[in-house]
């Protein structure tokens, strides 16, 4: 089986869940996407709740998985109201929502997976490549992507290869050292050998308001880049194959703005 996963927070990902459909739909086998109760700094908030959107998911149900996760008495992810320290995200709440996806699914060890952050978009001609990379290896893989940042046409010239994909017996069991100590599950991310072929686009940061970008910063650690942009064209051979065909879902949420369609 071939599964895309990520997990969310805030409405401005929605439309980025749905480009993520898009491209993968003919690609994979189920897209699981699931979000929380609580943000990563254990602050506890409303769902977003996709079923308010389902109109954009509803065509697409035979691969399109959605979970509601409520944490108030989960005893292993950390809550205060106050915000968790950087270091309890890293080690504790970041992974165990990443490693999260394993008690919804019934996984075989060679089940491929591809795992991403909500606002990561995999190129649908990528994910063949990937695949040969990881049987070629026997390995997770990192996926290089095209960093945006702030604007959904501000391209940097930063790196980005925090993604990856794998089988699944690569990493069920592997936490990861970080800054703070190892991780107590394992990640999915930051994982593998680097690849040398883009994968995709990680639209960082893109928010549709001043209100959404602050909220961000409370809801999980925050560092700005000081990479210089450029703006890139909407049919630029870097952008995601789908991205023009959700232009309007884009306008909804306030992300194309002053973006020549």
């Amino acid at each position: 089986m071939k599964i895309l996963k990520t997990n969310f927070y805030s409405r401005n990902e929605v439309p980025f869940i749905f480009l993520n459909l898009l491209e993968c739909y003919d690609q994979v086998d189920k897209f699981l996407v699931y979000e929380f109760n609580h943000t990563k700094s254990g602050i506890k908030k409303e769902f977003v709740d996709l079923y308010e959107y389902w109109d954009l998911f509803d065509p697409y149900v035979d691969k399109f998985d959605y979970h509601q996760i409520k944490l108030d008495k989960d005893p292993y992810f950390v809550k205060d109201e106050s915000g968790v320290g950087e270091d309890v995200q890293k080690i504790i709440n970041e992974p165990y929502s990443r490693n999260y996806f394993t008690r919804l699914l019934h996984l075989e060890d060679d089940d491929l997976i591809f795992s991403v952050d909500a606002d990561e978009i995999i190129h649908s001609s990528a994910y063949e490549k990937i695949e040969n990379s990881i049987e070629e290896n026997n390995s997770p893989v990192q996926l290089n992507m095209h960093f945006f940042w702030r604007r959904i046409n501000e391209l940097t010239n930063k790196g980005w290869t925090s993604p990856c994909a794998s089988k699944f017996s690569h990493l069920k069991s592997k936490t990861q050292k970080c800054s703070f100590g190892d991780t107590y599950y394992p990640q999915w991310r930051d994982e593998g050998i680097p690849t040398d072929f883009y994968s995709g686009c990680h639209f960082s940061n893109c928010y549709s308001n001043d209100e959404e970008f602050e909220y961000r910063k409370k809801a999980i650690y925050y560092k700005p880049t000081t990479e210089i942009t450029k703006s890139i064209d909407l049919d630029s051979h870097m952008m995601p194959k789908k991205l023009k065909e959700i232009y309007p879902v884009l306008e909804q949420f306030n992300l194309v703005s002053g973006v020549a369609k």
